[in-house]
């Protein structure tokens, strides 16, 4: 299959005038509200005081104290990572995990081998909230959308610490945290578009702090999903029903099908308020 990456029309005159209506110090606030601070700069007493968190345990314990596999992802790595959707970004920088394209829906995501048509053997969780459907799709509606944009960091359990959260985390946790009106201030709008694997997306994203302990944060995103020409090919021959052509093993299915990460009605929105 194609790897996809991020392809920009009529950004340059977009961002241009997006630029031109926001003045410097709005920028720089943007600037420093959204990215980490150099911890490089700080003393032992400061370090020392920096609280960290992990995605592995239910409660917090001293991180250095956790024994956990696990993958940490800012939103600069998401931007530089070219990844259409949250699966491919897996696949980049996430260590044994991987998709197959089984008989049954959508890519099935595992971790460590572990895998399952059923999609009950990983979590999903945005803001410690968890996404998945407990009976079929798991959390494929969250990690098939082209929009990243209200994404602060993900977290990937990759080790058997994840199934502290019960059997329903038996492979892996992955659990993702949103920007808020603290963590980012300002206004733009981002345009993708794909052609081999087609879709667009555009997101809008707006931020502003009211004090050191309130703000908000209001987020939109929109993607017209087509997916990608993929032929489908019968593994063993058998009569098909209510007037189909039969199967023929080796020779692609002639029946109706919908193109490869084509979205339910093509469609899919994102709102994020916070």
């Amino acid at each position: 299959m194609l790897e996809n990456h991020r392809v920009r029309t009529f950004v340059h005159v977009l961002i241009g005038i997006i630029v031109l209506c926001r003045s410097p110090q709005l920028l720089a606030q943007q600037q420093d509200a959204n990215e980490p601070g150099d911890f490089f700069d700080m003393s032992i007493e400061e370090l020392m005081k920096v609280e960290i968190k992990s995605a592995a345990g239910l409660t917090k314990i001293d991180p250095r104290k956790v024994p956990v596999a696990m993958t940490e992802l800012d939103a600069k790595d998401i931007e530089l990572s070219g990844a259409r959707d949250l699966n491919h970004l897996l696949e980049i920088y996430v260590p044994n995990s991987q998709f197959i394209l089984h008989h049954h829906l959508q890519p099935h995501l595992g971790f460590r081998g572990i895998i399952s048509d059923r999609e009950d053997k990983y979590l999903y969780q945005v803001n410690g909230r968890t996404m998945n459907n407990r009976t079929l799709l798991g959390a494929d509606n969250e990690r098939a959308l082209p929009l990243f944009g209200d994404i602060r960091s993900v977290d990937v359990v990759r080790g058997p610490a994840s199934a502290t959260h019960g059997a329903g985390a038996l492979a892996g946790v992955i659990d993702v945290e949103t920007y808020n009106g603290l963590t980012f201030q300002g206004t733009d709008v981002r345009f993708r578009q794909g052609f081999a694997d087609q879709y667009s997306a555009t997101e809008i994203r707006y931020g502003t702090k009211f004090n050191d302990t309130s703000g908000l944060f209001l987020y939109y995103g929109l993607a017209d999903m087509l997916g990608m020409d993929s032929d489908y090919y019968i593994g063993r021959s058998y009569p098909a029903a209510n007037g189909l052509p039969p199967n023929v093993a080796g020779k692609p299915y002639e029946g109706p099908m919908a193109e490869l990460n084509q979205a339910f009605r093509t469609l899919e929105t994102d709102l994020n308020v916070r």
